[in-house]
């Protein structure tokens, strides 16, 4: 059974339902649904982790030094993945983070025919594997070669504010279970507008969600599970189990 697919659309018709109007309405116009929306979405980025930026990296052939927009090296929690396919449907391979000693751990040793009291470091060729970022340069290795490189080969994925939406096929990257949750910030912009005595509720309601979904990421993503007793515990106690 196909998951039920909640894009900007889908999210637009559900605010249209919860404000009583249609999408052509004078008053509630599409474009300010359309913005409310987007500033929900800015708003639960800024709120939890759970909003995701992806952004894409053209891989050359014999190149692995890339200088990115600074905001694609930001935060603890990005990830960054080679995508055999050029598509996040396909094959994906995380690529492990590395500081300059360890970069230069992995690279193979020559020795010169020339300078044979020199070694000099050759790196590998092949599929990405690990990176290292210098300022707002990231540097790939092993050196892809023409058979891994093309388009959209390399993929950012960390939290922060995506690209506003504007095309109704649209889907941001906000988990599905927790997709609609900027609608309710559009409700209240909504609601605000008509000097609807509910807007502060509903505001209320937009907060007490996003704080569930940081307790949820907290509890699966950086906490440790509670420690269980061992069985000889147990078995050593006055009292038993049956």
């Amino acid at each position: 059974m196909a998951v039920y697919p909640i894009d900007f659309d889908e999210m637009l018709n559900e605010l249209a339902s919860r404000l009583e109007v249609g999408r052509n309405d004078n008053y509630f116009t599409e474009a300010d649904m359309k913005r409310w929306i987007n500033l929900g979405v800015i708003e639960m980025a800024k709120r939890t982790k759970v909003v995701h930026v992806v952004k894409y990296l053209y891989l050359s052939a014999n190149v692995n030094r890339y200088t990115c927009p600074s905001d694609w090296l930001y935060g603890q929690n990005r990830q960054v993945l080679y995508l055999k396919s050029g598509a996040l449907s396909g094959y994906q391979y995380p690529l492990k983070k590395l500081d300059a000693r360890g970069m230069q751990a992995i690279m193979p040793s020559l020795t010169s025919n020339f300078l044979s009291a020199v070694s000099y470091n050759h790196p590998s060729t092949g599929p990405p594997q690990v990176y290292m970022l210098d300022g707002s340069t990231i540097e790939i290795l092993p050196i892809p070669t023409s058979a891994v490189a093309g388009s959209n080969r390399i993929c950012f994925k960390f939290p922060g504010i995506p690209d506003g939406m504007t095309d109704t096929s649209a889907t941001v990257n906000i988990p599905l279970e927790h997709r609609m949750v900027p609608v309710l910030y559009a409700e209240h912009l909504g609601q605000k507008k008509d000097k609807d005595p509910r807007a502060r509720d509903t505001l209320q309601q937009f907060y007490a969600e996003c704080d569930e979904i940081n307790a949820d990421t907290k509890w699966g993503d950086q906490e440790e599970p509670p420690v269980m007793a061992s069985e000889e515990y147990y078995l050593g106690s006055s009292w038993s189990i049956l």
